[in-house]
């Protein structure tokens, strides 16, 4: 029952700060749109004015701005020109406009953060969505409204100038390019076509079944934690996390997957068995996920691990059984496999890791 978070004075300071300085608006209209106030009559006067801005039209003040409203039937819905007064007489600086229109989206990220929380409530006591749904639900409500709360800005070209050249120049005296250029896979001549894997870039391993895909991966997986000391996530969809492992230790030991899990070692390998294991470097950075099967539940998945433990790297054995429940995905299968793309892309550029897949 309380009242939602709001600061009328705040709004009333920036609506009259608009109307008494009309250079303010550009500086304002990125951080506050007319759905960031709390009352729908200053939601109708921000959005006029931001309309007559737009339009072009010079001299937005409570005369011209009443005129407009007058026009369009709303003059008496936000209170007539005596409430267009009561705000430009509210100003107590209209240099102060960044500050009141912080205070405005401010609230209204609070007012938007409570009714996300009151809809997940309400969304837990039906049965219409699993409790995984809703945890992936709540979980891109929140990462949207993070978003929303910063400030999107152009990236100058001349600001990445001097940059751009010092990263050129370490690439041109560097021994080793490759490293300037994110992660590497561990295998030389890939890195020096790849350049390198960088954040929120997507990664396809294809080739006919039985040729090795998953094994480059876990290598590549165990190059990153292993020698760059980074941290990975492998989601396997068809491989259990013992299955995954066993491929892991079998490949330290050089030996295949088959005679390591059947004892069919020799006596040299069994005595360098313990070492071998003991020595594979980064098992504490590789974690192993195959209890997924939707794009929600990686992205979800994810983003916890992120969270807790950091992360470099997503691994995703395999694209193809992902489950889709989307019907945006749409029925055949090129359609589901680009959407599953598309997602995977998503989720790197989101988590700012490369993805494989």
């Amino acid at each position: 029952d309380r009242l939602p978070p709001q600061d009328l004075e705040a709004e009333k300071s920036l609506l009259g700060s608009m109307l008494l300085v009309n250079d303010v608006i550009d500086e304002v209209v990125e951080m506050v749109q007319p759905d960031h106030f709390y009352l729908d009559a200053h939601k109708q006067i921000c959005a006029t004015i931001y309309r007559m801005h737009e339009s072009g039209i010079r001299g937005i003040d409570v005369v011209t701005v009443a005129e407009q409203l007058q026009r369009t039937g709303q003059l008496d819905e936000v209170g007539g020109v005596g409430h267009l007064s009561e705000i430009l007489n509210t100003v107590p600086h209209a240099a102060h406009a960044k500050y009141y229109a912080q205070i405005v989206r401010e609230k209204s990220l609070r007012r938007q953060l409570a009714k996300a929380g009151r809809d997940m409530t309400a969304l837990a006591h039906s049965d219409d969505q699993t409790a995984s749904q809703l945890l992936e639900a709540a979980e891109h409500k929140l990462l949207q409204l993070s978003r929303s709360s910063t400030d999107a800005k152009f990236v100058q070209l001349a600001d990445l100038r001097d940059e751009r050249y010092e990263h050129y120049t370490a690439a041109y005296e560097s021994d080793d390019p490759a490293e300037l250029f994110g992660l590497t896979t561990g295998f030389e001549d890939l890195d020096r076509l790849l350049t390198g894997m960088p954040a929120g870039d997507l990664w396809v391993i294809a080739a006919r079944p039985s040729m090795g895909k998953t094994a480059l991966a876990l290598d590549v997986a165990r190059h990153v934690t292993g020698a760059q000391s980074k941290s990975v996530v492998v989601f396997s969809l068809e491989m259990s996390a013992q299955q995954l492992a066993d491929r892991i230790f079998a490949g330290a030991l050089e030996v295949s997957t088959h005679q390591l899990k059947r004892g069919q070692i020799s006596e040299e390998q069994f005595r360098q068995m313990g070492q071998a294991f003991d020595e594979l470097p980064g098992c504490e950075r590789l974690y192993l996920e195959d209890q997924v099967t939707t794009i929600a539940e990686i992205r979800s998945r994810a983003r916890r691990h992120q969270h807790d433990h950091g992360l470099d790297l997503i691994v995703v054995d395999y694209l193809q059984l992902i489950d889709v429940t989307d019907r945006a995905a749409g029925e055949n299968q090129t359609q589901r496999i680009g959407f599953i793309s598309r997602s995977l892309k998503r989720m790197a550029r989101e988590l700012g890791v490369p993805v494989i897949a």
